[in-house]
């Protein structure tokens, strides 16, 4: 198994002991509850920082495969922190994997969140299975990676609804 992978045992339970995880939240028992939530389930190597500062600097030191960022931070707030991931304005890896925290799911705001390239939103409060969901899911049903004019970011589609029309895309455009 390569870092960065989730492991599973023959009864189907997770290891998540190869997974490098940050989390940046400026609640100082919010990192540690989701710090001990992944130990549960087997995580060692789990990073924390207060807040988008601290963890641009915990990334440029560190190799991370997951970040979990709370949604409400200052000065930066996790939409801005995911925006500049995702327009590889820093040393971080545009595709790296962010699962957002907030206890704001309006609809608004999440199109605004997966409009910024957010990877999956989990609601507060938290419970250890919804974050396990989250982590699975990140990694075992990956969405792929789009880069665009308008959009970098985890393909924004759910699900795939058919096309009844005509397919322009693979037609050259008209003059």
């Amino acid at each position: 198994m390569k870092r960065g992978s989730i492991i599973r045992d023959s009864s189907g339970e997770v290891d998540l002991s190869r997974l490098a995880t940050l989390i940046v939240d400026d609640n100082d028992f919010i990192r540690k509850v989701i710090s001990r939530i992944l130990r549960v389930f087997g995580a060692k190597s789990i990073g924390q920082a207060k807040d988008t500062e601290a963890a641009f600097g915990a990334l440029g030191r560190h190799k991370v495969d997951l970040i979990i960022c709370d949604y409400l931070m200052a000065p930066m707030n996790g939409l801005d922190f995911t925006r500049q991931v995702r327009a590889g304005d820093s040393k971080v890896p545009q595709e790296i994997p962010i699962i957002m925290l907030t206890a704001h799911t309006e609809l608004e705001k999440v199109i605004e969140m997966r409009d910024a390239g957010v990877t999956e939103l989990l609601a507060k409060p938290v419970s250890a299975s919804a974050l396990l969901d989250r982590v699975i899911s990140t990694f075992e049903a990956p969405r792929s990676f789009v880069r665009s004019d308008t959009y970098t970011g985890p393909d924004r589609r759910r699900q795939s609804i058919p096309y009844d029309g005509e397919e322009r895309r693979d037609k050259p455009k008209s003059k």
